[in-house]
């Protein structure tokens, strides 16, 4: 490479040469213009005109290109700020418009979304095809969305929901056979001896060789009876009452299906667990409708950022899509999360639902009480369900016992234990 005063004086022969006369005015004299210089490289030669500077170095080089980088950084996003700017202040009712827009996407999102759950509770629509994703107990699981057509989330899976939700109650929750342990048998008999007459009777007439004639005069004569008689007679139909209700309890996982009774009666009429899940949710389903509008303006005004910086026409349709997506998501992960509390600073954070779930179980335990777990549905499913050939078993297995200890304490002998599976075979063929 050449030196540097040869560069240098490189540098003034080429100066000279490309205009200034010899010994004029710049500084350059005819040695020095005819002056031959050293031989040089290629590269000296095409450098020659740039004076020589030192290497910088390497840290040094890297911070000076990031602090070029930096600057150029600067220099864009003021540029496309201005031009936002410009771009706003041209047409700010356009620009404010967006986040109300997304305000009022979210709410009916939301709402749309809710009504969705629940609503219809039967298929509208063309009826050509609804899917069936399965059966529990005769009630068939049907998918919501049809070939041409739509039902609720809820009545739709009306069979698999309740079914689930029972099971959930069952195994962690309560233990069946130790609820009705808790009965009164006592109480039991007393709430049912207006009607045991009436059954008895009933049980009576269906009896192979006993005419009616005879069943008449007997239900005239009661009334008739001696009192001791008559108070003999209320004893031993409390007996046996009391009896029955004991061999039940004794029995009551094989003779009663509990989630059977549940699918069933939710399934006919599947307005019941829709009403349910709205009294247990009401306050959630609320704030899920409502904190539409506020998740949808918030993510609106971003929207508008976006669209300000960017021209791009997808920036409204995608940016829609996601507000409608993000005001469910962020609405659901406010009321079940986080499950249990979070101490933030002077702040306690859990989700909605479970802040509000000792509430939440008495509504549901209410609920489920007054229209879905009644005497009425729980004799309807011992009676007529899958174990009812359980249940005709356990009572006239508890009948027989009962007239022959009777019998025998009367001392009657053999032809009242014959009467007595006679009359256990009737009562088990009255259930």
């Amino acid at each position: 490479r050449a030196s540097p005063r040869r560069v240098g004086r490189l540098g003034v022969a080429a100066q000279c040469r490309g205009g200034a006369q010899p010994g004029g005015g710049d500084g350059c004299s005819s040695d020095d213009a005819g002056a031959v210089p050293a031989p040089a490289s290629a590269d000296g030669a095409r450098r020659g005109a740039a004076p020589w500077r030192p290497a910088a170095p390497l840290p040094l080089a890297l911070v000076m290109r990031l602090l070029g980088a930096q600057r150029a950084v600067r220099e864009r996003v003021s540029r496309e700020t201005e031009k936002a700017l410009r771009k706003f202040w041209k047409n700010p009712r356009a620009a404010l418009l967006i986040p109300v827009v997304a305000a009022a996407v979210g709410w009916v999102t939301n709402w749309l979304a809710v009504k969705m759950i629940f609503y219809p509770l039967g298929f509208w629509g063309v009826p050509i095809k609804q899917f069936v994703c399965g059966s529990l107990y005769g009630c068939a699981v049907l998918e919501p969305l049809g070939l041409v057509g739509w039902q609720g989330i809820v009545p739709a899976k009306a069979a698999q929901m309740s079914f689930d939700m029972v099971s959930m109650v069952t195994t962690k929750l309560l233990d069946v056979q130790e609820v009705f342990a808790k009965l009164d048998a006592a109480e039991v008999a007393r709430l049912l001896r207006p009607e045991v007459p009436l059954l008895a009777e009933e049980v009576v007439r269906r009896l192979q060789g006993v005419p009616d004639v005879a069943v008449d005069a007997a239900r005239g004569a009661l009334p008739g009876l001696p009192g001791y008689l008559i108070d003999a007679l209320r004893s031993a139909q409390d007996a046996y009452v009391v009896g029955f209700t004991n061999a039940l309890q004794a029995a009551i996982k094989t003779t009663l299906d509990l989630k059977e009774l549940v699918v069933t009666a939710m399934c006919a009429d599947k307005s019941v667990l829709v009403h349910l899940f709205q009294r247990c949710g009401e306050v959630e389903l609320k704030f899920l409708v409502d904190s539409g509008i506020w998740f949808g303006f918030l993510l609106g005004v971003i929207q508008m950022v976006v669209w300000l910086f960017y021209d791009n026409p997808w920036t409204l349709t995608i940016g829609g899509a996601i507000v409608g997506l993000a005001t469910n998501w962020l609405a659901l992960k406010c009321i079940f999360e986080p499950v249990e509390p979070v101490q933030v600073g002077p702040f306690t954070l859990q989700g909605m639902f479970l802040q509000r779930q000792h509430e939440v179980s008495i509504a549901f335990s209410d609920f489920l009480a007054e229209n879905v777990l009644t005497s009425r549905n729980m004799w309807a499913t011992m009676i007529f369900g899958q174990n009812q050939a359980e249940l005709r078993r356990v009572l006239g297995d508890h009948t027989e016992k009962f007239l022959v200890s009777g019998a025998a304490a009367t001392g009657v002998g053999d032809a009242a234990e014959a009467a007595a599976a006679g009359v256990a075979g009737g009562a088990a063929a009255l259930t």
